[in-house]
């Protein structure tokens, strides 16, 4: 993590908005840096705010997608479920 300034350094970052197209981050390390992947990928919902999608990629047949679903914020939260098991 870290501010951008410092994520530059590491990594080539980059990011697409064609139209109607969701806003879609890139992040490739940069040669030496060391990295357990190959580029990650960032997509943003309608609202501009809210993650939409995660990729990331370790190599050429090895990929992670992550889907997030309906964020809500500022809700209450049981106790109950914050406890392993819960």
């Amino acid at each position: 993590g870290g501010d951008l300034a410092s994520l530059k350094t590491r990594y080539d970052l980059s990011g697409t908005c064609h139209g109607s197209d969701p806003i879609e981050f890139h992040a490739v390390p940069r040669a030496g840096a060391s990295a357990s992947f190959q580029e990650i990928r960032f997509t943003l919902a309608p609202d501009l705010v809210s993650p939409r999608a995660a990729t990331i990629i370790e190599g050429p047949r090895d990929r992670t997608e992550i889907q997030f679903g309906v964020i809500r914020a500022n809700v209450p939260i049981a106790p109950a479920t914050m406890s392993p098991g819960g």
